[in-house]
């Protein structure tokens, strides 16, 4: 019985090293998850951004190009169009660029967050079946342990103690190694 005892603790500290293990990784995902979903945010923001400076630029370049098939363009205005489209092309730049780095950010995290998913369901898989094995070794300790005691009654039943007896000397030998065979 103590053999069954001693494998319920050890598989109890094994099933709780798993939960231990599983709780940690949810506690790592809850983080993961918070820091994808700001990433995804950015990434959404720069993109819409980008895609919003894209047709601000069009729509200057269709402007500018309207100023200069003019009859009478005015130079400055032109200057002032080409200056704004070299800004706009910056920010674009700028915004694909973080765009770029929120993107990383978000496959990074969506690649932890599924990583860790798969940890907590191995280490719940392991801690369900360490759980089971746990229960068939006590079980079968249990049964080792009573067969043992059933064994050790019925040899203390069939072994009454008999009377010892001194063994029977039944030769004699001399010093030449010669000797008569005698009965004592």
């Amino acid at each position: 019985m103590q053999e069954a005892t001693k494998i319920q603790e050890q598989m109890g500290e094994m099933v709780q090293h798993q939960e231990s293990k599983a709780g940690a990784a949810a506690e790592q995902l809850k983080f993961v998850q918070a820091n994808k979903q700001r990433a995804q945010e950015e990434l959404a923001k720069f993109q819409v951004l980008r895609e919003g400076l894209k047709a601000a630029t069009a729509f200057l370049t269709q402007q500018q190009t309207a100023m200069r098939n003019a009859e009478d363009p005015n130079p400055v205005t032109l200057i002032g169009f080409e200056g704004a489209l070299g800004h706009l092309t910056g920010l674009m730049e700028q915004a694909g660029a973080a765009a770029a780095k929120n993107e990383g950010s978000y496959v990074a995290f969506s690649t932890m967050e599924t990583q860790l998913l798969q940890t907590i369901q191995a280490a719940t898989a392991r801690g369900r079946g360490l759980e089971v094995q746990g229960e068939r070794a006590v079980e079968l300790a249990s049964r080792s342990g009573e067969i043992a005691e059933v064994i050790e009654e019925a040899a203390d039943e069939e072994s009454d103690p008999a009377p010892i007896a001194t063994p029977k000397k039944t030769t004699t030998t001399s010093k030449r190694g010669k000797g008569r065979k005698t009965k004592r």
